[in-house]
């Protein structure tokens, strides 16, 4: 069975490794924000252990997007506590990548994806397929064109392997991701942008200051907001979206989604 990681080297080994990383996008909610990240001298600390990955205290980043989506029965804490995204430039230069995932394996490990199917492989047992250990910037440059082609491809949820997923039958990393691509629209899929990105894994902590905060217009405006930001991330440039007591959780993150996406300043 071919692996992420068969894929990424089989790439790289056939074909140049060109181009710029996009960069690294952790989202989190309004209070968590302040409760911990800037109580910590602006890192990004991880809270807990793991239960998928050995108890390590990892924090979870997603490779050019805003791709968390909260479970739909957890949306009753979150209409309050509108989504904040931290965007970290050229992080692979300043903190040591643990892991990358070609999707969210939080999602996949909880049957988000389409995994009521008769035969499916049980998540837990198949994790390690789906992963590349200490990656360099060319394993995610490389994931991407292999995956997606390009970085456009991937922004849009585009999956278009460079492999024919037909003629590679025994490529488990291929068929899996085919699989939930073509069932994107089935009721027994319960996924978001989830299962088309990639999750990068950072041991610990982010201790990088973020480059670009994303921020809801209702905080944005707050006095004691803008006082903090220029005290705590001085030199970080700050993007608003739309969001007051009126906007539904689930448009917040929409917007918050297309604002990452659109931002213009990418390598």
């Amino acid at each position: 069975m071919r692996t992420f990681k068969d894929i990424i080297d089989d790439y790289k080994n056939n074909n140049d490794i060109e181009g710029d990383l996009l960069p690294f996008c952790h989202t989190t909610k309004y209070h968590v924000l302040f409760k911990y990240i800037i109580t910590d001298n602006n890192y990004l600390i991880a809270q807990r252990g793991c239960e998928y990955h050995d108890d390590e205290k990892l924090i979870f980043l997603f490779y050019g997007k805003s791709a968390y989506f909260p479970p739909k029965d957890q949306i009753d804490k979150y209409d309050k506590d509108p989504p904040v995204t931290l965007l970290y430039k050229d992080l692979d230069l300043k903190e040591n990548i643990k892991r990358l995932c070609c999707f969210d394996s939080g999602a996949y490990l909880n049957g988000r994806f389409n995994f009521e199917n008769p035969g499916a492989p049980e998540p837990v047992k198949m994790l390690q397929n789906f992963i590349v250990e200490n990656p360099k910037k060319e394993d995610i440059i490389a994931g991407v064109k292999a995956l997606y082609q390009n970085n456009e491809n991937y922004l849009k949820s585009e999956f278009t392997p460079h492999y024919d997923v037909e003629k590679k039958q025994f490529c488990l990393c291929l068929t899996t991701i085919n699989d939930i691509h073509k069932n994107r629209n089935e009721s027994y899929t319960e996924y978001g942008p989830q299962a088309f990105t990639f999750e990068i894994q950072i041991q610990d902590q982010v201790t990088a200051k973020p480059d670009v905060v994303f921020l809801p217009e209702s905080k944005a405006r707050d006095e004691e907001t803008i006082l903090g930001w220029s005290e705590y991330f001085p030199g970080t440039e700050i993007i608003t979206y739309k969001h007051d007591q009126f906007t539904h959780i689930h448009t917040a993150y929409h917007f918050m989604r297309e604002k990452v996406i659109n931002y213009k300043d990418r390598r």
